[in-house]
C-alpha cells in the first residue's frame, strides 16, 4: 500500500478558493491524473500549472467538507487500458469555478507509491485516494464533482450482478488444495467468483452421492452405507467360498438326498426315513477311500472301495438316475453319486435296487457302487478283462 504526503494546494488553486468565496460559486473538481514523474526535492510544486509524464485522467467521484476546514475529493483509478506498469508518483486534482477554465488546484507526491499493473481480465486492480486539502472558510465553499464521475444507477448493478469468466476454468485450479491456495485475503472481486466456480467441480455434493448398486455412472460415489453392505455381502461370500475350497481341497463331500440318515454305519444298512445327510471324505481326489470306516464291520466292502483308484474329478451329488447302468463303459454316466428311486427306472442293476444309492466312480474300469441297504448291504461291479465285460454285482 502506498504512502503520499499530504496535498499542496496550488497558487492557482488558492486564487480558484478566492473566487469560489468572493463569487459564492460553487467549486467544481473535474479531473484527476496520475504522473510517473517523481518530482526532486525542491521543485516548487506550489507554482505547477500541470503535471508531467501523465499516464492516467478519471473524473472525481464525490467531495465534502470535513469539520470546517477540509476539502476532500475522492478519486479512483484502475488499470483498464494500462498496457505497461508503472508507478503513481504524483497525483494532481484539477478545478474550476462555474464558467471558467480548469486548472491544477493541488499536488499530491508519494514517498512509497502504488504500482498500476497492466491490464488484465484476470486480475484487475484499482486504488482509491481520498485526496484532503485544509482550506480556511472551506464550510462555505460549495464543492462539487463532475457529475460523469459519481456512481450512477449502472455501476450499482454492475456490483449486484457483476460480469466475470464463468467458464469453470481457472489456470492453476486443478484439484481442492489448489483452489483453497488461490483463496487469498483482499483478492479481487471478479477473480474470488472466477475462481470459486472453478473450484467447486472438486466438492463433493450431498446429490452426487449414490445409495444404490444399480448405476453405471462412473463418476458419482458410493455412500459409505452402501459401502458398508457391499462389505458384508463380500464377506459372507468370501466365508462361504472358504468352506467350499476347504470341503474340496481336503476331499470331504456332502450330499444330501432322501432318505438317508447321517451316521456312518447306516450308510451301508439303507436308509431310514431321517435327514437324507451323507459324507464321503475322499480325502484328495486322487486318493485312495481306505480311511473310510464304518462302525457296523462292512471293513470288506471299504476294501474293494480302497482298490479304486480315483481321477482328478471331485464326486459331486447329480440327483436321481434313471436309465442304462452299463452305458458307463461308453463314458455315458458322468462321475458323481445318484440316487435311485424305483428299480423299473434302471436296468443292469443289482437286486433290490430301489431307494438306494448309487456311485459312479471316474477311474478306467468304471467302477460302480451300489448302497442297497438291509441285508444287502452295498454291491459293487467294475467293466474289465480282455475284452472288458461287466463283473456281477457283489
Amino acid at each position: 500500500m502506498g504512502v503520499y504526503r499530504a496535498a499542496i494546494v496550488t497558487e492557482n488553486g488558492q486564487n480558484l478558493i478566492a473566487q469560489a468565496l468572493a463569487n459564492e460559486k460553487p467549486l467544481i473538481f473535474t479531473s484527476a491524473k496520475t504522473s510517473s514523474y517523481s518530482y526532486p526535492v525542491g521543485t516548487d510544486v506550489p507554482a505547477l500549472t500541470g503535471l508531467q509524464d501523465v499516464v492516467q485522467s478519471v473524473l472525481p467521484f464525490d467531495s465534502k467538507v470535513l469539520g470546517g476546514n477540509v476539502a476532500q475529493v475522492s478519486v479512483r483509478f484502475d488499470n483498464d487500458g494500462v498496457d505497461q506498469t508503472y508507478r503513481i508518483e504524483t497525483i494532481g486534482l484539477y478545478a474550476k469555478i462555474e464558467g471558467g477554465a480548469e486548472t491544477l488546484f493541488s499536488v499530491t507526491q508519494a514517498t512509497t507509491p502504488d504500482e498500476m499493473p497492466v491490464q488484465s481480465d484476470i486480475s484487475p486492480s484499482a486504488y482509491i485516494y481520498n485526496i484532503q486539502h485544509t482550506v480556511q472558510n472551506a464550510s462555505q465553499i460549495t464543492l462539487t464533482v463532475n457529475p460523469a464521475g459519481t456512481a450512477t444507477v449502472q455501476d450499482i448493478m454492475d456490483i449486484e450482478s457483476p460480469e466475470f469468466d464463468d467458464s469453470g476454468t481457472v489456470e492453476g485450479i486443478s484439484s481442492f488444495p489448489s483452489f483453497l491456495e488461490t483463496m487469498k485475503s483482499k483478492m479481487n472481486f471478479f477473480q474470488f467468483f472466477r475462481n470459486l466456480k472453478a473450484g467447486l467441480q472438486f466438492v463433493l455434493h450431498t446429490g452426487q452421492i449414490v445409495n444404490n448398486c444399480v448405476t453405471d455412472n462412473s463418476s458419482l460415489p458410493l455412500s459409505a452405507a452402501q459401502g458398508k453392505a457391499l462389505m458384508d455381502k463380500y464377506t459372507q461370500l468370501y466365508s462361504d467360498l472358504n468352506t467350499t475350497n476347504n470341503n474340496l481341497s481336503n476331499g470331504s463331500v456332502i450330499a444330501n438326498f432322501s432318505p438317508m440318515e447321517s451316521n456312518e454305519a447306516n450308510f451301508c444298512k439303507g436308509y431310514n426315513y431321517d435327514n437324507g445327510r451323507f459324507i464321503f471324505n475322499f480325502r484328495g481326489a486322487v486318493s485312495k477311500i481306505s480311511d473310510y470306516v464304518f462302525s457296523d464291520g462292512h471293513q470288506e466292502i471299504i476294501a474293494k472301495l480302497s482298490e479304486l483308484a480315483l481321477k482328478s474329478e471331485t464326486l459331486i451329488y447329480r440327483g436321481d438316475f434313471a436309465g442304462n447302468l452299463n452305458d458307463a463303459a461308453s463314458w455315458k454316466i458322468p462321475a458323481g453319486i445318484y440316487q435311485i428311486k424305483d428299480k423299473d427306472t434302471i436296468s443292469n442293476g443289482p437286486d433290490g435296487a430301489q431307494w438306494c444309492l448309487f456311485i459312479q466312480f471316474p477311474d478306467d474300469y468304471h467302477s460302480q457302487v451300489m448302497c442297497i441297504g438291509g441285508d444287502n448291504g452295498v454291491v459293487t461291479r467294475r467293466y474289465i478283462g480282455s475284452p472288458q465285460v461287466w463283473t456281477s454285482w457283489t
